[in-house]
């Protein structure tokens, strides 16, 4: 049997032999069978890439102004991103975070989804992602050792660490990528998903509470003439219900809500440049929120300006300047300790060390809370 099956095989490798162009005829169907599925096996492994597992992670020290704070060392989260293409069309990706509390540790799933790649203009994706709108939020995940800084732009914080936009999406988008004549090329992802929780901090992964959902939408161009630049446009559009409120129809009794719903609008525009020795980004969002019972509009504008230079292919100085002011008193992010005031600069130094290890050394003076702090962090990834 054994002898039988390297026939197949012996004739692959040396066509010219007399027998090859012949089958055996004293090869049983079962054979026959086994040696086509054998075949198949061989070409779909050859065709799929391999599982990666890659781990990131970061280590520092930190200091804060204020009451109760002290200079102290400190451990990051450990990022395990995994990638599989399990064909030519199909693709997923994993990313678990084990982060480091006061109580111990806990393990978040922040992403898993699965793409459909149909075609450069249409292809679909199914699952939890980082939402895509703005530029930082696609750009940089939770892997340290590729930002530019130790710490991310204020808004684009995540939400349980006080981000004013939302960070986390579970739905379906369509996204593609094309040229437009010869001197630009497009980019683009509308998306669909669950809307925002009871509160800001709130990411609805098993399911939504009412049947309202967000749409969300980013349009990027991309000009051929000057390589790593982008400029672009997003908008996300959502209905938000207060975490004491009882869905509709589900006949549920909760208690007096401090408003009954409100619609949400975000409309924001980037532009970026990173192409040796520059890395600068810029990003602009106004959010507004529109409250049904009682009757309210509130409003906040929010931007980020980071620019870094790189010298001697090691060491990038950086600066970068985060701004949010709007409304105050909105339920929806007062519950959830939202930033929504802050006028903050950074200064910061970063030295690489290896393509996957970095040291940086940042301070920051946030002159609308009153706080100053410095971080020490090197981060790295295998």
């Amino acid at each position: 049997m054994q002898l039988v099956r390297l026939i197949p095989l012996l004739c692959a490798v040396a066509p010219g032999v007399a027998f090859a162009a012949d089958p055996n005829p004293f090869e049983s169907g079962q054979d026959q069978v086994l040696a086509a599925e054998t075949d198949l096996l061989t070409e779909q492994a050859a065709a799929a890439e391999p599982f990666r597992l890659n781990l990131y992670g970061d280590v520092g020290a930190g200091a804060q102004s204020g009451p109760g704070q002290h200079p102290g060392f400190g451990v990051g989260a450990v990022d395990l991103f995994a990638t599989a293409d399990l064909s030519d069309s199909i693709r997923v990706l994993s990313e678990d975070v084990l982060e480091v509390v006061d109580t111990g540790a806990k393990f978040e799933l922040e992403r898993l989804h699965v793409d459909f790649m149909l075609h450069p203009w249409f292809n679909v994706r199914l699952g939890r992602e980082h939402i895509p709108i703005g530029f930082f939020s696609q750009n940089y995940h939770h892997a340290h050792v590729f930002m530019l800084s130790a710490t991310r732009p204020t808004m684009f914080n995540y939400e349980d660490e006080g981000g004013i936009l939302p960070a986390h999406v579970v739905g379906a988008s369509v996204f593609g990528e094309g040229g437009l004549g010869e001197s630009l090329s497009l980019h683009y992802v509308v998306g669909l998903s669950n809307g925002r929780g009871g509160t800001a901090a709130d990411v609805q992964s098993t399911g939504d509470r009412d049947l309202s959902k967000a749409v969300y939408g980013r349009l990027s161009l991309h000009p051929r003439a000057v390589t790593g630049m982008e400029f672009g446009a997003s908008v996300y559009l959502d209905t938000l219900r207060p975490a004491d409120a009882a869905p509709s129809g589900t006949g549920g009794s909760a208690s007096p809500a401090l408003y009954d719903r409100a619609t949400e609008t975000m409309l924001g525009g980037h532009l970026a440049y990173q192409g040796y020795p520059v890395d600068a980004i810029f990003e602009f969002f106004h959010i507004g929120h529109n409250l049904h019972r009682p009757a309210m509009n509130l409003a906040w504008n929010a931007l980020t300006a980071q620019v870094g230079v790189e010298f001697l292919e090691y060491l990038t100085p950086y600066a970068r300047f985060d701004y949010i002011h709007g409304s105050r008193g909105d339920p929806f992010f007062v519950t959830a300790s939202t930033v929504t005031e802050t006028s903050k600069a950074t200064l910061g130094l970063r030295f690489r060390l290896d393509p996957k290890a970095t040291l940086k050394i940042e301070g920051s003076r946030d002159t609308k809370n009153d706080v100053n702090a410095a971080i020490l962090e090197a981060a790295f990834g295998l």
